[in-house]
Parts: structure tokens; C-alpha cells; sequence
């Protein structure tokens, strides 16, 4: 017989994995960002820990409604100074900050997404030119694939 005490702990263990394998992603995204190794850029599918991370923002469901109702698909999230406190212990949302959504159209079906770039203007809070790869700092981006537009 399986009790509920157990089942919470293999239901927290899984959570407690997965939040794991998220810092560890963040983390391995800054390395790479400080050290100017690794991919110049990252992608991450749609059932990925990390664009599930991406999804808990709660400024993201409003930036796609926003988007969608938009001409130009694309909506800009600022993280802004209180955004370290409202991204909490989502390591996703710590590395990425700031960040655009795009709708790739307004049909059922056609892909949400979310882009940001890391550079050094962002890390140092717009007080230096942001430049590309190869070097220590040099911009490097991440695609995070969301989901698709449903009916409204």
C-alpha cells in the first residue's frame, strides 16, 4: 500500500529534480556567457524545463495577448530592478531578464516564442556597448519555443 506521505515526497522529488536541472542550465548559460565559450546561441523546445520556467512569468501571457493584438507580433517584457525579486527561485527567468515575445502569426497553430539576447549592456545595466562573439561577455542568445496560438 502506497501512502499519501509518499507519494508527496516522489511528487516533491521530481519538482525538487527538475528545479535542479533548471539551475544548472542557467548556470551553464553563464559560464558560457562569462567565458565566451559554448553556443552563441540556445534554443529550447516548447516541453523543455527551461521555456516551462519562461512560461510561470506572469508578465508572459499578457506580453502574448499583447503581441497578438499588436501589427509588429512582438512584444518587449522588462525585468526591470524589481524583476530579480518577482523571478524569485526561477533560474530561467533570473539569467534571462528582459526579454521580447514574438508571435509568429495570429492563426491557430503558428508559434509563440520568446528571444533575448545577453550582452554586456544588460549585465552592466546599460552602462557599456554590448559586442559580439568571440570574447569574454560577447553577446549570446536564447530562443525559447512556447507553444502555439489557440483559438480566441
Amino acid at each position: 500500500m502506497v501512502r499519501k506521505t509518499d507519494e508527496f515526497s516522489k511528487d516533491a522529488y521530481k519538482k525538487l529534480l527538475a528545479w535542479v536541472h533548471k539551475v544548472a542550465s542557467a548556470a551553464r548559460m553563464l559560464g558560457e556567457f562569462a567565458t565566451g565559450r559554448g553556443p552563441s546561441e540556445n534554443v529550447f523546445d516548447a516541453a523543455s524545463a527551461e521555456s516551462a520556467d519562461m512560461r510561470s512569468d506572469p508578465k508572459f501571457e499578457p506580453a502574448v495577448e499583447k503581441a497578438l493584438a499588436s501589427r509588429d507580433l512582438a512584444k518587449n517584457v522588462n525585468f526591470g530592478g524589481r524583476g530579480y525579486f518577482s523571478a524569485g527561485l526561477h533560474p530561467t527567468r533570473q539569467f534571462v531578464g528582459s526579454y521580447t515575445v514574438g508571435v509568429q502569426g495570429k492563426q491557430s497553430g503558428d508559434a509563440v516564442f520568446i528571444y533575448n539576447s545577453t550582452s554586456m549592456w544588460s549585465a552592466l545595466l546599460h552602462s557599456t556597448e554590448s559586442y559580439e562573439r568571440p570574447g569574454a561577455g560577447g553577446n549570446t542568445d536564447q530562443i525559447y519555443i512556447m507553444g502555439t496560438v489557440q483559438n480566441h
